[in-house]
């Protein structure tokens, strides 16, 4: 039986090559990752939005307050909780959320701000130049150019709500951080989703910024 004996040098060769394939495939792998990453977000936006719809099948037809009819900017998420968390043995203040609510590309996960958005202001009421309570579906003149749950910012306090609102105090520098290859998965009202860039939000109709958030249009 033939005994192999390998040299200095050709070991060396061998795990040069091995480096060079890892730096060739390594890139193609992270690609892989984000992917299926906004996959997990896409089809988490997508399990909440169901929710929200069964949430109107109980409520006459309004979405989600901004609080979930109890204090906290967050607590909208509590109402959504419902269908599709255990809530069972939690109350509105101690529950820990899944991670149906969480985009896994966010880095500052948080149990009150895991990444996706509910677009608070237009919808739910928020008290920011929009309306003073829910709005019900009927309501929504266009549902298939009309925001309702997405990815969120990552700079601001209240990152779980205000998805997107160019009109916002913040000004425009809060619209989505486009995380999944520079875009932003997003839940319409009509009920599909879709993964849109910053430019194509804010470039919104006729010259209107923010016509893809406006529930009348």
């Amino acid at each position: 039986m033939k005994k192999f004996k390998f040299s200095l040098i050709e070991l060396l060769v061998v795990v040069a090559i091995i480096g060079i394939l890892a730096s060739l495939l390594l890139p193609i792998l992270g690609k892989a990752r984000k992917k299926s990453q906004s996959a997990v977000c896409k089809s988490n936006t997508r399990q909440l939005g169901t929710a929200m719809f069964l949430y109107q099948d109980d409520a006459d037809g309004y979405f989600v307050h901004y609080q979930g009819m109890h204090s906290g900017w967050h607590s909208w998420k509590w109402q959504l909780a419902q269908y599709v968390d255990d809530a069972s043995t939690s109350q509105w203040w101690d529950h820990k959320y899944t991670d149906i609510f969480a985009c896994p590309e966010y880095s500052d996960q948080q149990n009150s701000r895991q990444g996706i958005a509910y677009s608070s202001i237009e919808l739910g009421g928020a008290p920011f130049y929009g309306t003073l309570r829910p709005r019900k579906l009927t309501e929504i003149s266009r549902p298939t150019d009309t925001l309702m749950l997405g990815d969120s910012t990552t700079s601001y306090t209240y990152v779980d709500n205000m998805l997107l609102p160019p009109y916002n105090p913040w000004g425009a520098d809060n619209v989505s951080l486009g995380r999944h290859e520079y875009k932003s998965n997003i839940q319409w009202v009509d009920g599909h989703v879709s993964s849109e860039t910053q430019l194509s939000l804010l470039g919104g109709q006729g010259g209107d910024q923010t016509y893809y958030w406006l529930a009348e249009k």
